[in-house]
């Protein structure tokens, strides 16, 4: 089996439940407890498509949300091979901020555009919002990209 080991980064605001998707992932666990992240969080996956004879081991970066700790994120970004960009659908402004901030600074420290998955996240909360604006936000970023 050929094995790969790959640095995936979730990035989007602080609270856009970053840190909720991953412990569901990883560790099949919730808590709507609300902890802010501090600079950075890693923890691996292992996934083996067995018909493709392919092993992978994921790093999954969680690190800070809220913006203007740009060196601190940079320095966590480099050497990223793919990204889950989260917004929360209740919140408008965190799917405008994945085009203002969270792709050019991901260019910016890798020195490309990685590959990227779009997630709106939250979507038990709604209709706290018109959610529209957020799905054509991201899709309008999924056809840029």
């Amino acid at each position: 089996m050929k094995r790969y080991r790959k640095k995936v980064m979730l990035l989007g605001d602080g609270a856009v439940g970053k840190t909720s998707l991953v412990r569901r992932y990883v560790y099949n666990t919730f808590s709507d407890h609300y902890i802010a992240t501090i600079g950075a969080k890693t923890c691996t996956k292992d996934v083996d498509y067995e018909e493709h004879g392919i092993a992978l081991n994921m790093v999954i970066w969680d690190i800070i949300g809220q913006q203007g700790f740009e060196r601190t994120q940079m320095v966590n970004m480099r050497g990223t091979n793919a990204v889950l960009m989260v917004c929360d659908l209740t919140r408008a402004e965190t799917a405008d901020s994945i085009e203002k901030y969270w792709i050019p600074l991901i260019e910016e420290a890798v020195g490309k555009t990685p590959p990227m998955i779009f997630l709106g996240n939250k979507s038990d909360l709604l209709p706290a919002v018109d959610e529209t604006h957020v799905r054509s936000v991201l899709f309008s970023l999924a056809k840029k990209i």
